[in-house]
């Protein structure tokens, strides 16, 4: 609910805009955000594409303007077409409605390519959360809803990194948001004060939460043996898995004949680094990800730079000591 021209104005209906169908944050928070209007009375609708990232498709190419026009022609063969071959024959659902229980008010829908007028139901209000969607999603029409964005990074920091994928990545986003003119809700407040020393124009911020019905501490009475140290790990450079896998090495070298128990989980271990975990459970979801949790005595968790992230926080709802760096969104929940 809000106010327009000094009245009151109630939103009956919200429809979501992904880019991508894949294991994120944005399919966490969409399902969650989902849920909590959906258990209001409020018309929920999610539009998710066959296949992912066009944009993302076109960031890669952008990127290597020097490569030869048969490198480039083999990129769009492999980054495109094949997709969308692939998902003309295996009609692959939505991950959301795999690893979340969708409330039954909330409805699932598939758009080509890009989103246009015709895929997209009509709302009061039209929630994307990757910018490079904004500039597709202005030219509605306003039966589609009052578009809003999202800021869910701490870009300022994105820019300062050594990793050119990661500055790139941020780059090309802030680029978006400088573009558009539409409101637009950060996730913490860093992420906000970011956005604004970077002439993004956040309104507020609508930090990220976690289910604390789902993620409790069992119950869990005192310290176990061997202690469990648990590593949140995934491979992308910003995540900071080899800082992780040195804290790892270092207590497994300073440690020998104590019991600790060293787990990773969060994505796929590389093998060069398998050889540092008694137990790797790769990327988990709903009640096997709440027990790994659960069994876990501390949380190392290595990103360099975030908008909030929700594991520290589940890990410390399931009991659990954490470690983490102070990045955007976890100084909402977490003290030194």
């Amino acid at each position: 609910s809000g106010t327009a021209g000094g009245g009151g104005v109630r939103v009956r209906s919200v429809h979501f805009v992904l880019a991508a169908n894949n294991a994120s944050s944005q399919t966490r928070v969409t399902s969650e955000f989902a849920n909590a209007l959906a258990r209001r009375g409020i018309r929920v609708s999610i539009s998710v594409p066959h296949f992912d990232f066009f944009d993302h498709v076109l960031w890669h190419l952008d990127r290597y303007p020097e490569r030869g026009r048969v490198k480039r022609l083999r990129q769009w063969l492999t980054w495109l077409w094949v997709p969308l071959f692939l998902s003309r024959i295996q009609k692959k659902p939505w991950l959301g409605e795999r690893l979340h229980a969708l409330e039954p008010g909330v409805r699932v829908v598939r758009y080509w390519f890009l989103p246009f007028e015709g895929t997209l139901p009509d709302a009061d209000v039209l929630i994307a959360f990757q910018p490079y969607l904004l500039p597709h999603l202005m030219a509605l029409s306003p039966e589609k809803g009052t578009l809003v964005g999202s800021v869910r990074l701490d870009y300022q920091t994105g820019l300062e990194e050594s990793d050119e994928r990661a500055y790139s990545w941020s780059r090309f986003c802030c680029a978006m948001y400088q573009k558009v003119r539409v409101p637009l809700f950060a996730n913490s407040q860093r992420g906000l004060r970011s956005a604004r020393a970077l002439r993004i124009e956040v309104e507020a911020v609508v930090p990220n939460g976690i289910n604390t019905r789902e993620f409790t501490d069992g119950e869990r009475r005192g310290v176990r043996d061997p202690l469990r140290v648990t590593l949140f790990y995934n491979d992308f450079p910003q995540k900071g898995a080899a800082v992780g896998c040195e804290v790892i090495r270092r207590l497994r070298e300073g440690h020998p004949d104590s019991r600790l128990q060293f787990c990773a989980v969060g994505g796929h271990v590389r093998r060069e680094d398998r050889s540092l975990f008694d137990v790797c459970h790769g990327f988990l979801t709903g009640s096997n990800y709440v027990r790994c949790l659960q069994e876990t005595d501390l949380f190392i968790f290595t990103s360099f730079y975030e908008g909030f992230p929700a594991a520290p926080l589940e890990a410390l709802a399931c009991g659990a000591a954490v470690v983490t760096p102070p990045v955007a969104g976890v100084e909402e929940y977490a003290r030194h």
